[in-house]
């Protein structure tokens, strides 16, 4: 008569791969869980940087030095994720310089926002900068 079932040496050894790739898939997760809030972190910069650019532009060649003479502007986002509030504060500063071509000095102003962010309200040490620049023009 044949039994049915499975050894005790099948059971062990799939307990043992079930067990390393559980380990292997919980360390991914943790991996993902950090890779996430700081891609949210740089995209929330990335929007603050092109939202400031967006205000360079419309106050133009002339008002945008009254932007950059501005210190270190500083803004709060709030971002809730699983029932969890969690603030990160975001810093920005604008600059200004002629641009370095001859022909189009007096024209042209090259424009710089900076963000500078932690990657995540957890790691307020690491530090992280984003950089936008553009050219504004002098309308004739």
């Amino acid at each position: 008569m044949r039994k049915t079932g499975f050894s005790l040496l099948e059971i062990i050894l799939g307990c043992m791969l079930f067990s390393t790739v559980l380990v292997y898939v919980a360390s991914i997760w943790g991996l993902h869980a950090r890779t996430v809030g700081a891609t949210r972190s740089r995209m929330i910069a990335t929007f603050i940087a092109g939202q400031e650019v967006e205000n360079c532009i419309t106050v133009g060649y002339s008002g945008v030095d009254a932007l950059a003479a501005l210190n270190w502007q500083y803004q709060t986002i709030t971002t809730t994720i699983r029932g969890i509030p969690e603030s990160i504060q975001y810093a920005y500063k604008i600059e200004t310089r002629p641009t370095t071509d001859p022909e189009l000095k007096g024209q042209l102003k090259a424009v710089r926002v900076r963000v500078v962010f932690p990657e995540s309200s957890n790691h307020l040490g690491n530090l992280k900068e984003i950089d936008y620049d553009t050219l504004i023009g002098e309308s004739l």
